[in-house]
């Protein structure tokens, strides 16, 4: 009888201990897909949204989009660099399609959409696998803001090696509407940059150079050229175009700006990389 209790005692101790496995590994499975799930997180962590508007920045499923709180900031940014497209309104109905220059594998690309018309701090934040090298966007959220192609930054970056160092690689993006033929994109002969500063400027200065497979600075292509529009008020896009015939043929280039505030205060924005290619490859 003994014998029985004992045998009965040492299965109970086995399913108590087989229990306890169990719910410490699905403790550690749900917790592990917690904090994926939380590090998937598309929005900028330094953007307040705006109030309980039903159209605040927010997570909307695979990207953070909205209407963010005002940013107080004097600095001079690119928040576009795109294939020049043609313009059109965005509609709830059909999305836009985003391509951008085909990368390495396994490369995370941050794609950013900002607000151009005067007052409206709209953004939109994604991170997209490299592969394939596109993204359907939905236009509901710009539909409600009665927004034009015109009216919406784009910027594309990813982080890859260049040389010894990973550097941050901008991505032109090719952007039409699902609903148009992609073949429209073919016809893209320039690029075209937009600039963002939230105060007046008097001159801006654009120095663009190719680099070499390891990011080795090569030919001067414009060296402190400035873009002479004669007028530039803060808070409006400063827009400027990159002929492809321009960069002949090159597949990497750097691109510094450089401006002077009404007052003659310098403002520079950071170098960035960019790559010339078509989407996809």
């Amino acid at each position: 009888m003994g014998g029985v209790r004992e045998v009965t005692s040492r299965i109970c101790h086995r399913m108590r201990r087989h229990l306890w496995l169990i719910g410490c590994v699905m403790a550690h499975a749900l917790s592990s897909s917690l904090l994926a799930e939380a590090a998937r997180s598309h929005c900028d962590p330094g953007l307040q949204a705006a109030g309980a508007r039903a159209i605040a920045y927010a997570e909307r499923g695979d990207r953070c989009e909205g209407i963010y709180a005002q940013e107080v900031s004097g600095a001079l940014r690119i928040v576009s660099f795109t294939r020049r497209s043609s313009n059109y309104r965005f509609s709830a109905e059909r999305a836009s399609l985003l391509r951008w220059p085909g990368v390495e594998s396994g490369r995370e690309v941050e794609v950013r959409a900002s607000g151009l018309r005067r007052k409206l701090h709209y953004r939109m934040d994604t991170k997209r696998p490299s592969h394939p090298p596109a993204y359907t966007w939905p236009s509901d959220v710009l539909a409600q803001l009665e927004l034009s192609r015109s009216e919406v930054g784009l910027l594309a970056s990813t982080e890859q090696p260049v040389g010894e160092a990973m550097r941050r690689i901008v991505l032109p993006l090719d952007v039409t509407p699902t609903a148009r033929p992609a073949e429209a994109a073919a016809s893209a002969s320039e690029y075209s940059v937009v600039l963002l500063c939230t105060l007046e400027l008097q001159e801006v200065y654009v120095t663009l150079r190719a680099l070499d497979v390891n990011g080795k600075p090569g030919r001067v292509l414009r060296e402190g050229v400035g873009l002479d529009h004669g007028f530039y008020p803060a808070e409006r896009p400063i827009v400027f175009r990159i002929p492809y015939s321009e960069l002949d043929g090159g597949r990497m280039f750097s691109l510094s700006i450089g401006a002077d505030l009404k007052n003659g205060e310098p403002r520079v924005v950071p170098e960035i990389v960019f790559l010339h290619a078509e989407p996809g490859r």
